[in-house]
């Protein structure tokens, strides 16, 4: 029996069939297993066109982890929060929730969710004529859909990137024209994060040589390596710790701010 595994199928909530990856790695499997997150529901009916699926319970609690995560931090900063509300992942009319809010006068809306649906949500803010308030979110929200779907709404908005190609950072300016020579395209996160893995493990194994543990070993003591995505340092749980690029939306454009 061939069993195609998936997970985290975080698919734009806008998106009407899977991508065309799942349907050429799945040909020809007898079972699919989702192990979850799966997000929207109507991802199982398109995996079951391809094989019988079977699904973990488990779903999406990213939204809530986020919002739970910049409270506590704001707090410990000294802000108060003066308001929470939630909506469903489906949803697109966020008139009501947004009445409540701006309610309670707010200096600061922060959004954890994706591009798709915080462009929504800044263009409904922005009918409304709530334009005194600050707009912020975490790097779900980087994305050049968020600039095409949210157009002016969205001017004025913060969020982070772990990569940015506009960065003028010498190492990353280096990555990005190299890129774009050989790829004739601009390179995205997924593309940086794969380039200073594979620069980190180069590093690695040219101080330690190939044995696999010595490797394990010596890339828990990395600090501060200098990768495009920010210098690399592993905790003691090998969790990387790096800074994230602070970006502004400015004329329609992401850019670089200082914090």
């Amino acid at each position: 029996m061939r069993i195609g595994l998936l997970s985290d199928t975080h698919q734009p909530s806008d998106r009407r069939t899977l991508w065309d990856e799942i349907h050429t790695a799945f040909s020809g499997v007898d079972l699919i297993l989702h192990a979850g997150d799966i997000v929207h529901p109507m991802v199982l009916d398109w995996l079951d066109e391809i094989a019988p699926t079977l699904a973990a319970r488990g779903n999406n609690d990213w939204g809530i982890v986020s919002k739970d995560l910049f409270i506590k931090a704001a707090k410990e900063m000294g802000a108060d929060t003066v308001a929470v509300e939630s909506y469903f992942e489906a949803d697109k009319d966020f008139t009501a929730v947004l009445t409540k809010l701006r309610g309670q006068k707010p200096e600061l809306l922060y959004i954890p969710s994706f591009y798709n649906e915080a462009a929504l949500i800044n263009k409904q803010r922005e009918k409304l004529g709530w334009s005194d308030v600050t707009m912020m979110g975490p790097g779900s929200l980087y994305s050049p859909k968020l600039l095409e779907i949210g157009g002016d709404s969205v001017n004025g908005l913060y969020t982070s990137a772990a990569f940015f190609p506009k960065d003028p950072r010498p190492e990353v300016q280096k990555f990005v024209k190299g890129f774009e020579a050989k790829y004739k395209s601009t390179p995205n996160t997924f593309a940086a994060v794969a380039y200073d893995s594979i620069n980190l493990l180069a590093f690695v194994i040219g101080r330690v040589g190939t044995d696999r543990k010595a490797i394990r070993d010596e890339m828990a003591k990395v600090r501060d390596f200098p990768g495009v995505t920010g210098n690399i340092t592993f905790t003691e749980r090998r969790d990387v710790v790096k800074e994230y690029r602070h970006l502004v939306i400015k004329n329609g454009e992401f850019t670089l701010y200082d914090k």
